[in-house]
């Protein structure tokens, strides 16, 4: 080696950052609150369950009769903070598909609570069952998954996922 070596450092080698003392204690406090805000939480823990059953009802009533409104109504804040009913309508094809479909009579109940995790609001993922009377098929069960947000005090739809024939993710 030359004596220039020591002058220029080799620029593939790897270099490490060192932290310690306050600054790595501050850096665990910060990142152990981060990840705890993001904690699961067990479903079973789930604020006001009573309440979860009655809303999940109240929306699948609302979607199978047509009244749109009201499933907006009863979707995150935070969706309707992004999005107005026009929007809604426009993304789920309300004008298109949904205001043309005779009501039908929608019967939904929480199969069972999968998952909840605190993030900004606790969300849960929720089996559900569901009943539908169609006219035409007679009786039509399914199970989607859905996820529901804890928030202000109530529950509110975030998402209607895939049929799951009653199995919670990982089962």
């Amino acid at each position: 080696m030359s004596s220039n070596s020591a002058a220029h450092p080799d620029p593939l080698r790897r270099r490490t950052l060192s932290i310690s003392g306050p600054l790595m204690r501050s850096t665990l406090v910060s990142l152990t609150l981060v990840l705890s805000a993001c904690a699961s939480q067990r479903p079973d823990q789930a604020p006001d369950q009573a309440r979860l059953r009655v809303r999940l009802a109240s929306v699948h009533a609302a979607i199978g009769g047509g009244d749109v409104e009201h499933w907006y109504a009863m979707t995150s804040p935070s969706i309707r903070k992004r999005m107005t009913l026009s929007d809604f309508k426009r993304d789920i094809r309300w004008d298109a598909v949904g205001s043309k479909r005779s009501p039908q009579n929608w019967q939904a109940e929480v199969g069972k609570l999968c998952s909840c995790r605190q993030d900004i609001a606790l969300r849960c993922v929720v089996s559900v069952r569901l009943a539908v009377s169609d006219p035409e098929k007679g009786l039509v069960e399914d199970w989607p998954l859905e996820t529901w947000e804890y928030t202000a005090e109530d529950w509110y739809l975030v998402y209607i996922g895939a049929s799951t024939g009653g199995r919670c993710p990982g089962q």
